[in-house]
C-alpha cells in the first residue's frame, strides 16, 4: 500500500513598496522606525512630492585669506541696491562682483569675531562685540550717536524739565535754557565736562568759545561775559557740551546680537549679548539705532543666565535666554511707552545665537536639549514650545551616525531658512541638519542630514545659497543643478564626488519568527545627463553590505557630453530596473540605495521588494 504524498502550497509571493520618503530616525533602533523613514542617509533631500535628490556639491568663490573663519556674510540693503560684506579675521571686505567674485578691503579693524548688522535708514549697523559699527557705503567707523537733549525750559540756575536721556555711545548732549535777560552765568547738569569745544545758539546765532563765553569745565559753569546777557525768552538759548562717562560706550560696543521690533510706537533696535551685563539688553530711540538712552535698558532674569537670542511672535517680542523665555509687550501709557517683561517658559531657553529662524509664522531655535519651536505666547500654556528634532537629538545605536546632541558644540550651530527648510550648519564637523518644514508628520517636519558644508555663517542671494567657511577664509556657494560639474565639491583646488545615498530601515516583514526569501527589488531613478545608483543589501546573515547591481539613465546632453558615459537617450520616463537578490533565510533585511560618482546625480522615486515568507526559524 502507497503512502499518499503531502503536497504543500508555495507561499504567495508579496511586495513591499515605499513610494514617498520620509527623513531620518535614529531615536529608535532601525527595526522600530516607519517604512518611511531611514535610520541613515546623506546628502538626500526630498523634492516637491516626496522623492528624494542628491544635493548639489559646492563651489570655493575664492583663495584661502588664512586659517581662520569667515566671521561674517551680509546683506546691506540699499535703496539703491543690495551691498553685499564679508569678514575675515580683522578685516571687513566688499564684494563688488558676484559673477567674477571680486572684492575689496574697506575696513582694518574688526575683532576678529563673528559680525552681526542690519540695514536701517538706508545705513548700514554692524555688531562685533568691541565697536558699534555703521557704514553708509563709503565709509566704516564707529556709530556717531545722536546728540540728546537733556533738558528743556531751563533757567539760567539749571532747573529745567528733563526731556530726553543721555545716549551711551555719544558724549554730547543739549540743554535749552529760557534766558532772563541779566544772569550771564548758565549751570550744565554735569561737571568735568569734557574738552571737546561747547558750541551755543542764542535766538538761532551762533556764538563761539572764548569770543562770546567762557567755559568752566571742572564746574560746568557757561558764562557771558562778553556784550550783554541774552535777552528774555523761552528756549532760546541752546548749549551743546561734551560729558563722557566711563565705561557708557563699552556696554553698547560690547554687544553682539540684535533684534528690530515695533510693538507699537515705533521700529526700534534692541542689542544685547555683551558679557560684562550678559542678562541686559538696551533698546534704541524711536526709528533711530545711533541713539541708546542710558535709562533704555531692562535686566532679564537672574544675572547667571546670558540673553542668547530674539524672535517675534504675533505682536510680542521673544527673548531667549540660556535656560528660559520671556515675552515683551508694548504697552501706551498716556502717550509713554511702557515695556513690560513677563516669563514665557521656565525650562526651555537656546544655547545658540545664529540658530533663530521663523518658519511658518513660528520661532525656531536650538538649544541643547534639542530643537524647538515657539508655538504659543500664553505663559500658562505648558505646549507654548514644541519639540521637533527628537528623531534625530540622539542615536539610539551608538555605533551608528550621531545625532544632534551627540555631536555636541550647540552654541556654535548657524542657521538660514532656505527652499522652505531650516539648515542648521555644525561649522566644527561640517555637517547640516536639515529641517525640512514642508512635510508634517505627526506635527513636525522631517530631517535630513548633508555632510562638507564647514559654514560659519550663511546667506541666500538672488536665491541661491551662499556661506563662509570656519576654518579656511573662503567663500562657498551650492551648486544648482545649472552649474558646470553639478554635483562635485569644489575647494578651488580638487573637485571631489559628493557621496550620497539612502538606506531602509531593518525589514522584519511583520513576522520575526519565520524566514524570508527575498527574490527581488525593483528601483527608479530620475533620467539625468549624467546619474547611476548602486544597490547594496545586508541581513542578519550577511552583516557587510553586498553589491547588487548598479544602473545609469543618461540623458544625452551636449552641454554635459562625457564620452566614458555617453549615451544618444532622450526618453525622460524614468526606467523600473529589476535586480535579483535571492536573499535566502533572512529574518532582517536592508537595502542600501547611493552614488558615490564625480559630478553625477542621483533621484530615487520609488523602491519595491518582492519576498516570500519561509518556513519557521529553528531553534
Amino acid at each position: 500500500m502507497y503512502k499518499p504524498i503531502k503536497v504543500t502550497k508555495p507561499e504567495e509571493e508579496r511586495t513591499l513598496e515605499i513610494v514617498q520618503f520620509f527623513g531620518l530616525n535614529i531615536s529608535v533602533n532601525n527595526t522600530q522606525i516607519e517604512v518611511n523613514e531611514s535610520p541613515d542617509m546623506l546628502n538626500m533631500l526630498p523634492d516637491d512630492r516626496g522623492a528624494l535628490d542628491k544635493i548639489p556639491g559646492v563651489e570655493a568663490q575664492n583663495d584661502s585669506l588664512g586659517d581662520s573663519m569667515i566671521t561674517g556674510l551680509l546683506e546691506y540693503k540699499k535703496t539703491t541696491g543690495s551691498i553685499f560684506l564679508f569678514g575675515h579675521d580683522t578685516d571687513l571686505y566688499k564684494i563688488t562682483d558676484f559673477d567674477t567674485f571680486t572684492y575689496s578691503k574697506i575696513y582694518e579693524s574688526m575683532s576678529g569675531d563673528i559680525i552681526r548688522g542690519f540695514t536701517y535708514n538706508n545705513t548700514f549697523y554692524m555688531l562685533d562685540g568691541t565697536t558699534y559699527l555703521q557704514y553708509d557705503g563709503t565709509t566704516v567707523k564707529a556709530t556717531e550717536g545722536y546728540v540728546p537733549t537733556v533738558l528743556i525750559g531751563t533757567d539760567p540756575t539749571g532747573s529745567g524739565t528733563a526731556f530726553e536721556a543721555k545716549n551711551y555711545i555719544q558724549p554730547g548732549f543739549k540743554v535749552l535754557f529760557s534766558a532772563d535777560g541779566t544772569d550771564t552765568d548758565y549751570y550744565l547738569p554735569y561737571e568735568s565736562l569734557d574738552a571737546t569745544e561747547v558750541t551755543i545758539t542764542v535766538d538761532g546765532a551762533a556764538k563761539v568759545e572764548d569770543t562770546d563765553f567762557t567755559v568752566n569745565r571742572t564746574t560746568g559753569v557757561v558764562s557771558f561775559t562778553y556784550g550783554t546777557p541774552p535777552a528774555t525768552a523761552p528756549n532760546n538759548v541752546e548749549i551743546t557740551a561734551y560729558k563722557t562717562v566711563s565705561g557708557d560706550a563699552d556696554k553698547i560696543n560690547g554687544c553682539t546680537i540684535f533684534t528690530i521690533w515695533s510693538g507699537s510706537d515705533g521700529a526700534r533696535v534692541w542689542i544685547s549679548g555683551n558679557s560684562t551685563n550678559q542678562n541686559r539688553d538696551y533698546r534704541s530711540g524711536v526709528k533711530d539705532p545711533t541713539y541708546f538712552p542710558n535709562d533704555g535698558y531692562d535686566d532679564i532674569g537672574s544675572d547667571d543666565s546670558a540673553i542668547i537670542g530674539y524672535s517675534k511672535l504675533y505682536d510680542r517680542l521673544i527673548i531667549y535666554k540660556e535656560s528660559q523665555q520671556y515675552t515683551r509687550t508694548y504697552i501706551d501709557n498716556n502717550g509713554e511707552a511702557v515695556f513690560v517683561t513677563q516669563l514665557l517658559n521656565s525650562a526651555i531657553g537656546s544655547n545658540a545665537k545664529d540658530s533663530f529662524q521663523i518658519l511658518d509664522n513660528f520661532p525656531a531655535f536650538l538649544t541643547k536639549k534639542g530643537a524647538y519651536l515657539t508655538v504659543s505666547i500664553d505663559p500658562q500654556n505648558e505646549q507654548n514650545v514644541v519639540h521637533i528634532s527628537n528623531k534625530v537629538d540622539r542615536n539610539a545605536d551608538p555605533t551608528a551616525l550621531q545625532g544632534i546632541l551627540d555631536m555636541g558644540n550647540i552654541e556654535d550651530y548657524v542657521s538660514i531658512d532656505f527652499k522652505n527648510s531650516w539648515w542648521l550648519f555644525n561649522p566644527n564637523n561640517g555637517y547640516v541638519w536639515v529641517y525640512d518644514y514642508r512635510y508634517i508628520i505627526d506635527g513636525v517636519g522631517q530631517w535630513f542630514r548633508l555632510d562638507n558644508m564647514y559654514a560659519s555663517c550663511a546667506l541666500e542671494v538672488d536665491g541661491e545659497l551662499w556661506y563662509g567657511d570656519s576654518r579656511t577664509g573662503q567663500i562657498y556657494k551650492l551648486k544648482t543643478i545649472e552649474d558646470t560639474s553639478s554635483y562635485c565639491d569644489d575647494d578651488g583646488t580638487d573637485e571631489t564626488a559628493k557621496n550620497a545615498y539612502w538606506t531602509s530601515l531593518v525589514f522584519d516583514f511583520n513576522t520575526i519568527s519565520r524566514a524570508k526569501l527575498v527574490s527581488k527589488v525593483f528601483f527608479s531613478i530620475k533620467p539625468s545627463s549624467q546619474t547611476s545608483a548602486t544597490l547594496y543589501t545586508r541581513s542578519n546573515l550577511r552583516a557587510g553590505w553586498k553589491e547588487i547591481k548598479t544602473i545609469s539613465q543618461n540623458l544625452f546632453s551636449y552641454s554635459n557630453l562625457v564620452y566614458e558615459t555617453f549615451v544618444y537617450a532622450t526618453n525622460t520616463f524614468p526606467q523600473p530596473t529589476k535586480a535579483k537578490t535571492k536573499d535566502k533565510k533572512v529574518t532582517y533585511y536592508q537595502l542600501k540605495i547611493g552614488n558615490n560618482v564625480s559630478c553625477e546625480s542621483l533621484g530615487l522615486l520609488n523602491v519595491l521588494l518582492k519576498y516570500r515568507i519561509q518556513r519557521e526559524i529553528k531553534e
